[in-house]
């Protein structure tokens, strides 16, 4: 999962918020780095809800943040997206996004190797 934040104020305050509201930290790793986590993929697809569609999660992170008495940073923009990793030589971008986004509420993006 990908959570794009547009946000001014302080990085650490928003490192927190993140660690707290949206890491397991049994089982989780926060990145900061935008660049992909995996190598020699055939491509990758990256999915999330439209701007006017009910995104729940957006929804939930947002009503987080809005109840921190002293955030320390501004947030300007939230999006979420989800990522997919496929490896294999000849696979079809066109099949995953058909069988996986439902572009009346989504859009994507494929990313070529």
């Amino acid at each position: 999962m990908r959570y794009l934040f547009d946000y001014e104020g302080d990085p650490a305050a928003l490192d927190a918020f993140v660690q707290e509201v949206l890491v397991d930290p049994i089982s989780q790793h926060s990145h900061r780095d935008p660049s992909p986590l995996w190598q020699g993929t055939a491509f990758i697809l990256d999915y999330g809800m439209k701007g006017g569609a009910l995104d729940l999660e957006k929804e939930a992170i947002l009503s987080y943040y809005r109840a921190l008495k002293e955030p320390r940073f501004a947030l300007k923009k939230l999006t979420l997206k989800t990522r997919v990793y496929v490896f294999g030589e000849g696979a079809d971008p066109a099949v995953f996004v058909r069988d996986i986004v439902n572009p009346a509420i989504q859009n994507s993006e494929v990313i070529l190797a």
